[in-house]
């Protein structure tokens, strides 16, 4: 975990809890749905994150918008809906705060956690075939 990655999310979040926090989509890891030129509305940290639901945080020099999976010990795990793989996992200290709106060039919409299915089976199905790769191995 970089401490440029700490200090950036540190500086965002006052921020976000200041005024409103408008943060740019570039690339392509959350589908069509959150295209480039689409921005997100970014509420000030108030709780921790719940399956589903999609936060921006700051990794590797950049900030990042993706959607939480699951907690793996003291760390979170993200992903975009696009990405075949987990984001390298953040710490508490990296988020920023949870997308509460979302503006794709005028046209608004609260983020939904229902379009977390798919990243959210991904990960049941590549678990399920892992055990079974094993019983078949270890005979």
């Amino acid at each position: 975990m970089a401490n440029d990655d700490i200090a950036k999310a540190r500086l965002l979040r006052a921020r976000a809890e200041s005024r409103e926090l408008w943060v740019p989509i570039s690339g392509t890891s959350m589908g069509r749905r959150y295209a480039s030129a689409t921005q997100v509305l970014v509420a000030a940290m108030d709780r921790s994150p719940r399956i589903g639901e999609i936060w921006v945080f700051c990794l590797h020099d950049a900030t990042v918008a993706h959607r939480f999976l699951r907690r793996r010990g003291s760390h979170l795990v993200f992903a975009g809906d696009a990405m075949p793989r987990t984001d390298a996992p953040v710490h508490s200290e990296q988020l920023v705060g949870r997308v509460t709106l979302v503006d794709d060039r005028g046209r608004r919409w609260r983020p939904s956690a229902r379009h977390a299915v798919a990243p959210l089976a991904r990960d049941f199905y590549r678990a399920a075939a892992r055990r079974l790769f094993k019983r078949r191995t270890s005979r």
